[in-house]
């Protein structure tokens, strides 16, 4: 169903889908299969959520985000080929540890 490979990371993986599989087969099928691992956003859920932040988007944002964006929301992480080279550690999830970030901050 797909119009090329994945991209992004692991735990927040985008997709682009063939036209024909865009509106439901796709969705349904990825939820079917990866639901309770994964939060599943449309090109459009996304930039309503500006998940990316807001303000005026970059001119490649539209090819950056794809037709699907997938968030980990388990210990799951979904790689399009196994030979690709893993990365140490993948922090683009919802679970609670990926959203925990610490922040020193120092004044001066």
């Amino acid at each position: 169903m797909l119009e090329r490979p994945t991209a992004m990371e692991p735990r927040a993986c985008v997709f682009y889908v063939k036209e024909e599989y865009k509106d439901r087969l796709f969705p349904e099928k990825f939820r079917e299969l990866f639901g309770e691992d994964f939060l599943l956003l449309s090109k459009h859920e996304v930039t309503g959520r500006q998940l990316f932040g807001g303000g005026e988007p970059h001119l490649k944002f539209e090819d950056f985000v794809g037709d699907y964006l997938a968030i980990g929301i388990a210990k799951t992480g979904l790689v399009y080929d196994d030979n690709s080279h893993p990365l140490a550690a993948n922090h683009a999830g919802l679970t609670e540890q990926e959203m925990m970030v610490p922040l020193t901050v120092i004044e001066k």
